[in-house]
């Protein structure tokens, strides 16, 4: 029913060229040493240059409850025991009373709330969405703030404008929305429509690769924030889905979404989109990376479908993009990937980040199984 045995991390200090891997202690009966979880998901990493500490967010599922917990580190190598941000008891039926958090950071040096850190995630004890903040690095989370929602709201996208303006896009129904706070995370101005979504049925079956529409969302150095995701308006009878962006430079106004132009063919799909920016840039020159997956066809099946994982950038806030880079030497197949009830999983969960200057990118890459069982690792490629 979901989750890891553990939650693993890796630290780069060289803009992504090597790595050190690791464990989070303290976490699940897999850590060392044990911690008070069964299986833990949905890892999220955050900076806190205020504190100069990162910051690890995880929901861990126990027998009898749920926690959304936060792991910190001073140099991203040795971690303390995680602290609780909220738990609560496992439904009656076994499930979750959360979902899909997502973390980050206010780290403008002029925002009246520089050093704090927001969790967002689905609370479904409260039906809505909840923020909860920390100013000590994760040692204490304030009270959850409730965002009504009327549905599952899976993986809401924070980002903080140097005005310390808190943005939060999240989709819902079908619709891409985003709330605001001026104050912190305190209150919540009325919600703002990003873009109704257009998109190519992807059924959860076990033969088909297990995605969902979830917004990718940043912010730049001039407070501009960019939401993508992605969508099948642009492609006669939305016979597959492309990568599509909306921004916003200030208030609620988005402009309308524009198809993200990457080199495809006439059957190429393009799913599970993750946004960075250069945080030193901004507008017109501002420097966008992204990473996604494409399928070669949007309704191929379990031996058909090939899987292929790209990385692209753009020097002038989305305007234009440079021809993508593979980041699997050998194209993917479905049956590489491991099998759940909704489809096969490569995972939701990448990135795309700027390190001293250079692109980089995260994927989750499957190569040719052995006797040993899957081979799916996550890789960087610069």
């Amino acid at each position: 029913d979901g989750g890891s045995e553990t939650i693993g991390f890796a630290r780069s200090s060289d803009a992504g060229r090597t790595w050190q891997p690791g464990v989070l202690p303290a976490l699940t009966s897999a850590s060392t040493p044990h911690g008070p979880y069964d299986r833990a998901s949905d890892a999220v990493v955050a900076w806190d240059a205020r504190h100069a500490r990162w910051l690890v967010a995880v929901l861990a599922l126990g027998a009898t409850s749920t926690a959304v917990t936060a792991s910190s580190s001073g140099d991203g190598l040795t971690w303390d025991p995680p602290a609780v941000a909220v738990t609560a008891p496992r439904l009656r039926n076994g499930d979750t009373n959360f979902d899909k958090e997502w973390l980050t950071c206010d780290n403008g040096r002029r925002s009246p709330f520089f050093g704090r850190c927001y969790v967002v995630y689905t609370d479904f004890t409260l039906g809505a969405l909840a923020v909860r903040s920390t100013s000590d690095a994760g040692v204490t989370w304030s009270a959850p703030v409730a965002i009504p929602v009327d549905s599952d709201v899976p993986g809401p996208q924070p980002a903080v404008r140097p005005s310390g303006e808190l943005v939060i896009v999240f989709l819902e129904r079908g619709v891409v929305e985003s709330v605001r706070s001026p104050d912190g995370g305190v209150t919540f101005r009325p919600r703002d429509r990003v873009a109704s979504t257009i998109l190519h049925r992807h059924p959860f079956r076990r033969d088909r690769l297990r995605v969902f529409p979830l917004p990718t969302a940043t912010v730049d150095a001039a407070g501009k924030v960019y939401a993508a995701w992605f969508d099948c308006r642009f492609q006669p009878r939305c016979r597959a889905d492309d990568l599509v962006l909306s921004t916003s430079t200030s208030g609620g106004r988005w402009s309308a979404p524009r198809r993200i132009r990457l080199p495809r063919s006439a059957t190429t799909d393009f799913v599970l989109p993750a946004l960075g920016v250069d945080t030193a840039s901004r507008g017109r020159a501002a420097r966008l990376a992204l990473t996604y997956y494409t399928l070669n066809a949007p309704d191929c099946s379990l031996e058909r479908c090939r899987l292929d994982a790209w990385l692209s950038t753009s020097r002038n806030g989305g305007l234009r993009w440079s021809a993508p880079r593979r980041l699997n030497a050998q194209r993917m197949q479905l049956g590489w990937l491991a099998e759940t009830v909704t489809g096969r999983m490569v995972g939701d969960y990448l990135g795309a980040v700027f390190a001293a200057g250079r692109a980089v990118g995260i994927a989750a890459i499957a190569r040719p199984p052995s006797a040993a069982g899957l081979d799916e690792a996550v890789y960087a490629g610069r």
